[in-house]
């Protein structure tokens, strides 16, 4: 019998009282860390597996933003969600803008904390496939088509981020996607 790891979740908030807040709502079903500031943090996301951060955007030392950007250049498969009192379009397009996946404005309630840290996990989950078979794909083709390799690459990206906004009609393109086959004078890799 496999046992499956839980997920972990690292919370990122100079007020005690949010982080064992959103510890007693998120440790039920996750492996939960916490963290006081922006050094925290990063020390953590070096020594763990983090899955998914929760991150306060007005700290002391480091902003959340700080914070954010070395997170992404440490492990850019790291899901983020802001959490924050200071809601507002900026925060949240800056937020977006280097990689944050989701933002809450303080007060939160356990439903949509709950809802938001399930759907980010299952963003996570869907891009380490989308890198998986990357690296299948890299496998297959020779390395003397390097120059087709990046641009299958940068074609299957678009066709998957195309997928994955679900913006599209069913029919569309299925037929072609089911009909493609790749030529290839080797057999795929198992």
């Amino acid at each position: 019998m496999v046992t499956k790891t839980k997920k972990s979740i690292l919370i990122v908030d100079d007020e005690m009282a949010v982080r064992e807040s959103l510890r007693q709502i998120l440790k039920p079903q996750y492996e939960v860390f916490t963290a006081a500031d922006g050094h925290e943090a990063l020390e953590c996301v070096r020594n763990q597996k983090i899955d998914l951060i929760t991150l306060d955007l007005k700290m002391p030392g480091l902003s959340g933003i700080d914070v954010l950007r070395e997170v992404k250049k440490l492990r850019d498969d790291v899901e983020v969600i802001i959490i924050t009192a200071y809601g507002t379009a900026t925060n949240a397009g800056e937020s977006i803008y280097f990689g944050a996946g989701d933002f809450i404005i303080k007060p939160f309630d356990v439903f949509d904390i709950n809802t938001k840290v399930k759907k980010s996990l299952d963003r996570q989950s869907k891009n380490l496939e989308i890198k998986k078979l990357i690296r299948q794909i890299r496998g297959i083709l020779p390395a003397k088509e390097k120059k087709k390799d990046e641009k299958l690459l940068i074609l299957f990206k678009d066709l998957c981020g195309m997928l994955e906004s679900g913006e599209f009609s069913y029919p569309a393109g299925i037929q072609e996607l089911m009909n493609l086959q790749l030529r290839h004078p080797h057999p795929p890799p198992d």
